[in-house]
């Protein structure tokens, strides 16, 4: 018979084959089955007609369409939102999506004005993350939907302010040059106490002074505590080093002294000693010295009870000696005080006077005569004539007068005048001069030692001079005098307090001091100079003004328009060694100090901020599928799991795909550390409506292509193939007789 072959696509003769079951048409040219006719059914699909009819196809596909698009059920989700959170922080909030239609969509509003979209295409758990700017309480609103399905969350939480302990700086000044230092604490916010622990020491407040030991390392800890009852410990590190000699010197005042006694007396002088050093110095030993002695073995001077110990600089130490001139004869007798010391460097210092005893005739013992008085002058010009008196004597009292060789009668005295007796007399040389006065009345000789300082007439003015003219802080000033002597200097702060008051020929100026030199020799009239040691203005420039973390800055100490050259610049308490430092900086806080011997001490603070880097939006979190944080600036990220790096970048958007799940940690630069947690892989639910509408989508596709041979056509085409490989096909049934189904040619 013939029959239309759909592989040939013409008619072609056709074989029958009979089978149990069926009737097989096989093309004669090409051996395409064309039909089967089962017996039982007695199915007959036309020559022509390879398909069923595509009116029923359609039809039933139509029907499942429709049964398809009704849904099933809504999207179902749970929230793990926080009550409260801190300003300026990062802040997760969790969605849990339990049941999904489809692909959802949500609206994330924050209440702050930010509102975050996107789409929802797996059940499991979504992380979103935010940063309050202000305080107070925010709407959250959570809207997801699938299909026109919607599901809403709403929320308050609150922000408020993280409070962080107290940041604080530890400054300290050098008090004096023995190892005395003040402590300054400064903090970012009241602190109600203060405790320092220095060298196994306590101490308590703010400021403090504390003095060392001596030479070596200190670590100086403070223990900040607000009201909050924050705590913060913040150090530093003090290094003492030994010290030169000083350029001062310790000395007597009066440099010299010289003195009548009578015989036979012993008495008491104070001689003062005076620190002139710039520090502390501690009293080793004190002596007297003299060539000769007294009747009972001793000098005709000794030292008296002193507490010798310690003098700080501009101290001073009254020292007692006693002179003793029982045994010794009319005579001059030089003797000497001296001073031996030492500082903490174990630099030794000497301080000696010259003091000269002059001894006189005795006294004879005297009756207690009221009646007249000696009237003379304790100072007297050289070669100037003076007089001394004696009023109110008796008619029957006898005078007389012993004068000093360096003593001469003038004219035709002593005159006598009823009950006054004159004396017209004048100094040849200078020093004390001595005049006995005897005055015998009944019998009796009372006997009056007269001491008269004998000078040159003063008509000359001391000179003073200093060098630099005009000192600046640091300079070391020299003083000159003509004729030289050793001036005093008193030291004036800025307040006019008096500091000190020193015998020196030189001192340190000090920036904002006054300094008032006083220069006194007798026969010279007293001089005076006043020095007023002004400090610079000084100011800190930084360029940029306002940088970021990373950024390079310059620092300069500045004076005017002109740089600072000779001025240090102190970053966070540490001398950086010059006026000018460039370097980067990082987060945090910055205590820029300028100082110098002439500038007035200033001070700049500078806080680093990081960039104000925000979360604009994220997108899903799933394991294998790509996790896009959106930025808000470009900087530096990136993205660990379990310490290994797994993504980084410098970029406005974080990506990197998590194969596998857990807590991912994210960093980024400017913001901060966050975790994003991957869930577990979520379980595909398969509806059973879903699995009946792809059977019967395969049955109406597979079927009528069973029956009309075109998947003998497919089979065809892979024995083909495995035919030109030269293999030889081998087909399988499940029951023998059907072997020659497919027959091949």
């Amino acid at each position: 018979m013939t029959m239309y072959c759909p592989r040939c696509r013409r008619d072609v003769p056709a074989t029958e084959h009979e089978y149990s079951d069926r009737v097989v048409y096989v093309c004669s040219k090409c051996g395409f089955v064309i039909k089967v006719v089962h017996k039982s059914r007695r199915l007959y699909f036309p020559d022509r007609t390879p398909y069923p009819s595509p009116f029923i196809s359609l039809g039933a596909l139509f029907i499942l369409i429709l049964f398809c698009i009704t849904p099933v059920f809504s999207i179902s989700i749970s929230p793990n939102f926080p009550a409260e959170g801190y300003i300026n922080d990062i802040i997760t909030f969790n969605i849990t999506v339990t049941q999904l239609n489809g692909t959802g969509t949500y609206t994330f509003d924050f209440g702050d004005g930010t509102k975050q979209s996107g789409t929802i295409s797996t059940i499991g758990t979504y992380t979103f993350y935010h940063v309050y700017a202000s305080l107070g309480n925010f709407t959250l609103n959570f809207t997801a939907s699938d299909n026109d399905s919607p599901a809403t969350i709403t929320q308050t939480i609150f922000i408020k302010k993280k409070i962080l302990p107290p940041k604080c700086s530890i400054s300290y000044t050098k008090l004096s040059t023995e190892n005395e230092y003040k402590f300054e604490a400064s903090c970012d916010k009241p602190i109600i106490s203060y405790t320092w622990k220095i060298d196994g020491a306590t101490r308590y407040g703010n400021p403090i002074t504390y003095t060392f030991r001596g030479v070596g390392t200190y670590e100086i800890e403070l223990e900040a505590k607000d009201r909050d009852n924050k705590i913060n410990i913040t150090s530093i590190t003090l290094e003492i080093e030994e010290e030169e000699a000083s350029e001062g010197t310790l000395m007597f005042i009066p440099t010299f002294f010289s003195r009548s006694y009578q015989q036979d007396v012993r008495k008491t002088e104070t001689f003062l000693l005076i620190n002139n050093l710039d520090r502390k110095v501690y009293i080793m030993d004190i002596r007297t010295g003299g060539t000769t002695t007294t009747t009972f073995g001793e000098q005709p001077i000794s030292l008296g009870d002193v507490s010798a110990g310690e003098l700080p600089p501009g101290g001073q130490l009254a020292i007692p000696v006693t002179v003793d001139t029982r045994g010794l004869s009319t005579d001059i007798y030089p003797c000497t005080l001296t001073v031996y010391a030492r500082d903490m460097s174990n630099n030794y210092y000497q301080a000696t006077i010259n003091v000269v005893i002059n001894v006189v005739k005795k006294a004879v013992p005297q009756e207690n005569i009221s009646s007249f008085n000696i009237q003379y002058p304790k100072k007297a010009k050289l070669n100037k004539p003076f007089f001394i008196n004696v009023t109110g004597l008796l008619s029957n009292d006898d005078i007389y007068a012993y004068l000093g060789e360096n003593i001469v009668v003038l004219g035709d005295y002593p005159k006598r005048e009823g009950n006054n007796w004159y004396l017209r007399v004048k100094c040849t040389a200078e020093g004390i001069q001595n005049v006995e006065i005897d005055v015998k009345r009944k019998g009796v000789v009372n006997r009056y030692n007269l001491e008269i300082n004998c000078t040159k007439e003063v008509t000359k003015k001391i000179t003073i001079a200093i060098s630099p003219i005009e000192p600046l802080p640091g300079d070391m000033v020299t003083i000159t005098t003509n004729p030289d002597v050793v001036p005093k200097v008193q030291e004036y702060d800025e307040n006019n307090n008096l500091i000190r008051e020193i015998y020196t020929k030189s001192f340190r100026a000090v920036a904002g001091h006054t300094y008032k030199i006083y220069a006194e020799k007798e026969g010279y009239l007293t001089n005076s100079l006043a020095i007023s040691v002004s400090r610079l203005p000084l100011r800190i420039s930084v360029n940029p003004p306002n940088p970021e973390p990373g950024d390079e800055i310059t620092v300069t100490l500045m004076t005017g328009s002109e740089e600072a050259t000779d001025a240090i610049l102190y970053i966070n308490n540490q001398s950086t060694g010059t006026y000018k430092k460039t370097f980067k900086v990082e987060k945090g806080t910055y205590r820029f100090e300028g100082k110098g011997g002439k500038y007035r001490t200033t001070t700049y603070t500078l806080t680093v901020k990081e960039k104000a880097i925000t979360i604009l939006n994220t997108s899903n979190v799933s394991v294998g599928n790509p996790v896009i944080i959106k930025l808000s600036d470009t900087t530096f990220w990136n993205v660990t799991y379990q310490g290994e790096l797994v993504a980084q970048g410098n970029s406005d958007t974080i990506k990197f795909t998590p194969n596998q799940p857990g807590i991912y940690t994210v960093y980024v630069e400017g913001l901060g550390s966050f975790n994003v947690e991957v869930p577990q892989m979520a379980t595909i639910h398969i509806p059973a409506n879903y699995l009946l509408v792809a059977v019967l989508i395969l049955a109406v596709v597979l079927v009528p292509l069973y029956y009309t041979g075109h998947l003998n056509i497919l089979v065809e085409k892979v024995r083909e193939k495995i035919q030109k490989k030269g293999k030889k096909p081998k087909i399988t049934t499940k029951r023998k007789e059907e072997s020659a189904l497919i027959p091949f040619s």
